[in-house]
This record gives structure tokens, sequence and C-alpha cells, in this order.
């Protein structure tokens, strides 16, 4: 866990980036184990288009949500990641080409390239459990909240579908599945 990553994480109005509104976007920068820093972004948008089950899901009231523009919203992005990487940032998420889908037609909205800001390079704690699943190496279920339960992650079910959150959700998770794998011996010079 050496390596600085972004993890982000989106809320989202349904399934498809190219029609769904994006409603949240939840980032943060770690390193070592460590949370550096986090983002927090709601996205507000003229018109909506949303599903009732996505809404369910992740408990956002429109008529209360607040938050910036679109344009807004990249700009903090953008900004935000490039306080502390100079290059673009490699991401963890749970389930990350979904976020990935949203955050690139977020862009591309207001006429930005996601790929000056984000690597090509993803890590993907679901690819990760499916793996672990595949060869039998624990039971199956694949949800950021079964896979936390499993690894011992400590987190409030009902904070769940927050973006924010479940950032920091998936860092645990990521640290624990790592915890799985012997860590290489460090050789001392005498």
């Amino acid at each position: 866990m050496k390596q600085k990553i972004i993890v982000f994480d989106t809320e989202t109005g349904g399934l498809d980036p190219q029609e769904h509104s994006l409603l949240q976007v939840g980032i943060m920068v770690c390193e070592n184990g460590m949370v550096l820093d986090k983002l927090k972004i709601n996205i507000v948008q003229d018109n909506y288009i949303v599903t009732e089950r996505a809404m369910e899901i992740n408990g956002i009231d429109l008529k209360t949500h607040t938050g910036v523009t679109p344009a807004q919203a990249v700009e903090e992005i953008t900004a935000f990641v490039k306080e502390h990487f100079s290059k673009p940032a490699q991401v963890l998420g749970h389930n990350v080409p979904f976020d990935v889908g949203f955050l690139k037609e977020l862009f591309k909205s207001v006429g930005a390239n996601y790929d000056r800001v984000f690597s090509y390079r993803l890590l993907d704690t679901s690819s990760i459990a499916r793996f672990l699943i595949f060869a039998g190496i624990i039971p199956d279920g694949g949800s950021l909240g079964q896979l936390a339960k499993q690894f011992g992650v400590e987190f409030d079910q009902d904070s769940l579908h927050d973006a924010l959150v479940d950032c920091e959700v998936t860092y645990k998770l990521l640290i624990e599945m790592t915890n799985m794998f012997p860590q290489p011996a460090i050789e001392v010079a005498v």
C-alpha cells in the first residue's frame, strides 16, 4: 500500500452514464494505508434523469439536493487531483468501471479531458473479490457491504451509498484484501 492512489465513488440517478444524472462524487487521496485528503461534491443539474430504484439506493432527495454545476465539479475535481499528482492518477474503486463511465461523461459534457486527470490503470476491489470467489478463497457475495463484513471492515450500514463513505470503506477493504497475501521480506544490508 505504499503507492499513492485516488479512490473514487459516484452516486448516480441510474445505471447508464450517457442517460442518467451524476449526483455525487467522492474522492480520496491515499498512501501507506492513510487517507491524505478528501473531497465530496454534490452536482446539480437543470434537469435530472433518474430511476426510482437508483434514488432508493442512494437516498438522495432531489428536492433538497444542493451543490455545484457540472463545470464547477470538473474544475474542483481537476484542481484536487492536480494538487496531489503530477501525472494522471491511478484510480481505485469498487466496481470502478461504473464510476469511471460517469466521470468520463461528466468531463466530456463540459469539454474537459478525463484522461489528463486520471490514469487508464484501474484497481477494482469488486474484481479482486470475484477472483477470490472464483479461487474458492472467500464465499460468494460481492457488494461493498457484504465484502466489508467478510473482511472485518467496520462501517455504518446506513451511511453506505454516500460517495465519500463508500471511498473510505473501499480503501479499508483493499487494505484487508492485501493483508491476505504474504508481505515480501525486507532485506537489511549489514
